[in-house]
């Protein structure tokens, strides 16, 4: 993924008519809504995501305790990264040994760690919880001279 100009702009109106101003909008912090959010935010991109419910993390973190993982070596990038954060949760050491078994509550941890960053910048990512999408107002972002 490339981002070297927002191609848009995103305002993000959500319950009790509340609006936020980002470039990426994502709605369900589920892992892929996570995931998708932190690797924007790596490429310097402010993200806005809205999870309906109370928690994030959908399946990882609300009951799912075994991944199903036929072939771990088809698993890269940022899915990758997670499931190594996990193990290194239950290994004293720092190896990149990937867990698939693993309690919720880690997964929630590890989620958020990642989130809570520093290298993503502060407030670059906001995950708001139960929050309901009402609209989302698109528009060009002006493009630099030459673009």
């Amino acid at each position: 993924m490339v981002l070297n100009q927002p191609l848009l702009l995103l305002m993000v109106s959500y319950a009790f008519a509340r609006s936020l101003t980002a470039d990426v909008g994502i709605y369900g912090a589920t892992p892929a809504g996570l995931v998708a959010a932190i690797e924007a935010a790596r490429h310097n991109r402010s993200v806005v995501v809205l999870e309906p419910t109370a928690w994030i993390g959908g399946m990882l973190t609300g009951g799912l305790s075994h991944t199903d993982i036929g072939f771990p070596n088809v698993t890269g990038g940022l899915a990758m990264e997670l499931f190594r954060r996990i193990g290194r949760k239950y290994s004293r050491s720092s190896g990149d040994i990937a867990c698939w078994d693993f309690e919720p509550h880690v997964a929630g941890m590890v989620l958020q760690d990642m989130l809570a960053d520093p290298s993503l910048g502060d407030g670059r990512v906001q995950v708001l919880v139960d929050q309901e999408l009402r609209a989302v107002d698109t528009k060009r972002a002006p493009q630099a001279a030459g673009s």
